[in-house]
């Protein structure tokens, strides 16, 4: 009896270990990934939202900005924090913003990157960089990368640079890099963007174009086109009420006349 409970035990234990693992989905990844794809300098990267490495991946939320060409990308136009001076791979941690930055982050990237040189039969780390998009950098987070004999130096009003191992590393906290022009989009993957959607920073002609593409991305979010699996995933209520409260608050700022004519 004493073994079989002892077995039962290892059992609960192994499956509680699984789940920790596992990735949880959260709605604002695809919202992430939309963003992205509609301010990469169109042609030049493949932005990959999923990239497996292990039959159980890590619990962290990577998308890897990938070049798909050769030469010399045009420099974008917009949010240049995330997808300026970007390597042949880029590994993108996001943090949306009903998550915060923990200690486990760094290591878990860290390992993630390692990991993706293997599985992507990359023979030179230098053709891979790092970024953290996230609301905040957090104590926690920052001695962990400190344990790791990373320290970050600030390069600009929410940026900071750093390298972890052999991969440059470079963290954007959209809370402080949103109000900066060309990076007010970022206020969509925000606490703001929960808490306060009608404050949704005044968009230029260019963002407000990505806007209403991202308002596509979400309502195929919650009504897929046919022959797409409904995934159910956390946080999915929230987006789409917050993205539909910002849209009001975008209508109601503009003239009346443009109103008027839809």
């Amino acid at each position: 009896m004493a073994k079989g409970n002892r077995m039962a035990t290892t059992r609960e234990v192994r499956s509680s270990q699984r789940q920790r693992r596992v990735r949880v989905y959260t709605a604002w990844h695809p919202v992430l990934v939309a963003l992205l794809e509609h301010v990469l300098p169109e042609g030049w990267y493949q932005c990959i939202s999923e990239f497996q490495l292990a039959r159980e991946p890590l619990r962290v939320d990577i998308v890897i900005l990938r070049r798909s060409r050769r030469g010399a990308p045009p420099r974008p136009r917009l949010l240049t924090s995330v997808v300026g001076e970007l390597a042949e791979h880029t590994l993108v941690h996001f943090k949306g913003p009903t998550d915060e930055l923990e200690r486990d982050d760094a290591r878990m990237l860290l390992a993630y990157a390692l990991q993706y040189l293997v599985v992507a039969e990359i023979d030179d780390p230098g053709a891979v960089a790092l970024r953290v998009l996230a609301p905040r950098l957090t104590p926690r987070f920052t001695e962990a990368l400190r344990s790791l004999g990373c320290t970050l130096t600030p390069t600009g009003p929410g940026t900071q640079e750093g390298r972890l191992g052999v991969f440059p590393l470079r963290v954007v906290e959209t809370v402080a890099a949103n109000a900066r022009e060309g990076e007010h989009l970022l206020y969509t993957v925000t606490p703001g963007m929960v808490a306060d959607p009608g404050g949704i920073p005044a968009l230029s002609p260019a963002e407000v174009a990505v806007f209403w593409a991202l308002l596509e991305h979400v309502e195929q979010v919650r009504h897929p086109l046919p022959g797409q699996r409904k995934r159910h995933m956390k946080d999915e209520k929230r987006v789409v009420e917050s993205f539909e409260q910002a849209l009001a608050r975008l209508v109601a700022r503009l003239p009346p006349e443009q109103r008027l004519a839809g």
